[in-house]
Order: C-alpha cells, then sequence, then structure tokens
C-alpha cells in the first residue's frame, strides 16, 4: 500500500509542533508553580491544616489543572507521533505493511540510531537522568528499562524542564495505572519505552531508582 511521504512528514511538522507548544506551556505551568515553592503537588494547607494565605491558590490549583490537562494532550500527540513515524519508517524500508496496526515487542521498546531523523524531538537531547537500580518484577523491568539507560524525555519532561528530575517523580506520582511515554538513551541508541506505574510487591509505583546526570 502506498502512501504520500511529503503529506506524511508535513502531518508530522505540524503534530511536532504541536507537542512543543504543549511542552512550552507546560514549562510555564510547572515554572510559575515552583516559583510558589509548591511544585506540581506540594501542600496548599499550614501546619494547623488551614489553606496558606501566603499563595493565591485560586492561581496554583488553575496551574496544577492546566498541567493535568496537558499531560493528557501530550500523550495523545505522542500516540499519533509514535504512529506515523512507524508508517514513515516502514514505508522507507518497504518491509512493512503500513495499514497494519503498530507491533511492539520487549513490552513496547523499539530502539533507533540517535542519528536517525525525527528520532528524538529537539530538546530531548540531553539526559536529565539514569537509572542505577531495576527491581525484579517491577514495573520499570517490565517496560524494559535496564540499569545505565540515561533519561532523555518522560512524557513532556526534558532536561529543559526546571527540577526535571523532582518534576518526573511528581507526574509518575500522579499517573499511576496510566501510560508514560519514556525515552532513553542506551548506549548510543535511543530507546522508547512505555512505562506504566502501578502498584506491586515492592516499594513506590515504578521499582527503580533514578539519580541526576552528574555535569
Amino acid at each position: 500500500m502506498s502512501i504520500d511521504t511529503s503529506l506524511l512528514k508535513e502531518e508530522l511538522r505540524t503534530l511536532y509542533e504541536e507537542k512543543r507548544a504543549v511542552e512550552q506551556e507546560v514549562e510555564e505551568c510547572v515554572g510559575r508553580l515552583e516559583s510558589c515553592g509548591v511544585g506540581v503537588e506540594g501542600s496548599l494547607v499550614d501546619s494547623e491544616g488551614f489553606p496558606r494565605s501566603d499563595l493565591d491558590l485560586v492561581s496554583v490549583r488553575m496551574d496544577r489543572q492546566r498541567v493535568h490537562v496537558l499531560n493528557n494532550d501530550h500523550a495523545r500527540l505522542m500516540a499519533q507521533i509514535e504512529g506515523k513515524l512507524h508508517k514513515l519508517h516502514a514505508h522507507t524500508r518497504g518491509d512493512v505493511d503500513v495499514s497494519a496496526p503498530i507491533q511492539h515487542t520487549r513490552s513496547y521498546v523499539e530502539e533507533e540510531r540517535v542519528a536517525a531523523p525525527l528520532a528524538v524531538p529537539a530538546k530531548s537531547t540531553l539526559p536529565f537522568a539514569i537509572v542505577d537500580e531495576v527491581s525484579q518484577d517491577g514495573p520499570a523491568m517490565h517496560a524494559g528499562i535496564a540499569v545505565g539507560d540515561k533519561v532523555l524525555q518522560c512524557a513532556h519532561i526534558t532536561g529543559q524542564t526546571p527540577n526535571s528530575l523532582a518534576t518526573m517523580g511528581s507526574l509518575v506520582s500522579e499517573s499511576e495505572n496510566r501510560v508514560l511515554d519514556l525515552i532513553v538513551l542506551r548506549g548510543d541508541s535511543v530507546v522508547r519505552l512505555k512505562l506504566h506505574p502501578k502498584k506491586w510487591s515492592g516499594r513506590g509505583l515504578l521499582g527503580c531508582h533514578l539519580s541526576p546526570m552528574r555535569e
């Protein structure tokens, strides 16, 4: 089945523009929340349980709700981008029926060379965390995460996001039983993963430990 690659590339460019716009708005919202000292999940009540008088609570709640909506928008855009990339790469190789559904192996892992066109969004070129522990039978292991993987992007979060690792931790905490798009650098290959935070027999929702990248 033939496809119009020019049209497909144009659709991808449009989706990437929408994705960048979503990421920019998320960064602005998170930046405002961080500047208030509460972030995306800090407490809005004082030590006595009363609403904090030093915060614009309406604005904080609006920004948090907006981040939640934008996370969903980002996941939708990533799914659309992945589907179109699959069609484009399959057409280029000429060895896959582009009308077929996307088939994932190794727990939704797909590897591409770093230099591959459209392999990674421009904002995801610098890793912000490294995996230094993966627990047996945890969600991270089942997602295909390996020790030594360097995190390039988790959902909308990149190395340019303020407090990237802490923000990723907050996102994971509020994403139980949802699927997050994760892009890591493994050696000289980019690996795309589907991460499913959930309760399991061990601690946390992932079963892995991340450390910030050292300069």
